[in-house]
């Protein structure tokens, strides 16, 4: 079974969370304690699924994903989520979890990786890092490439 940490602090040290309505907040810690979210914070979850997991309609997780992309917590690119903090707040340390990184890591598409190697200082191909000017729109991206789908 997987396990995610959620710092107590959210609640009562994070300005920013503490702006976030109810729903939002549920949403923003559903997008780091979700079941699909691994070692790197970067996963692929289609739109579908997450209306369908949190109940949410597609208007509120539209919203909430614009809130979260403009505050800069939460990037989106086609059907993936990187969680910005995410391996800031649950870094598990030993080398059992070094590999598993590693591993996925190494399984993301080129452009997810270098997005993750950008925030985590992560090297690829021996560069610490890589310039990404893709950042604005993809929310946007988000939304109309799940749009295209339906």
């Amino acid at each position: 079974m997987k396990t995610r940490i959620i710092h107590t602090k959210i609640h009562f040290e994070d300005d920013w969370f503490n702006t976030l309505s109810i729903g939002y907040r549920y949403l923003f810690i559903y997008l780091f304690t979700n079941t699909h979210i691994g070692q790197t914070g970067a996963y692929n979850l289609s739109r579908r699924v997450a209306l369908l997991e949190t109940g949410a309609t597609d208007q509120e997780w539209t919203k909430a994903c614009l809130e979260f992309k403009k505050a800069k917590k939460v990037i989106f690119i086609k059907e993936w989520i990187i969680i910005v903090n995410a391996v800031r707040y649950s870094n598990y340390s030993g080398s059992k979890n070094k590999v598993a990184f590693d591993t996925e890591f190494n399984n993301l598409p080129q452009e997810i990786r270098d997005t993750v190697s950008i925030l985590y200082d992560t090297p690829i191909n021996n560069k610490s890092y890589i310039k990404n000017n893709k950042s604005e729109g993809i929310v946007e991206d988000y939304v109309k490439f799940q749009e295209g789908k339906k």
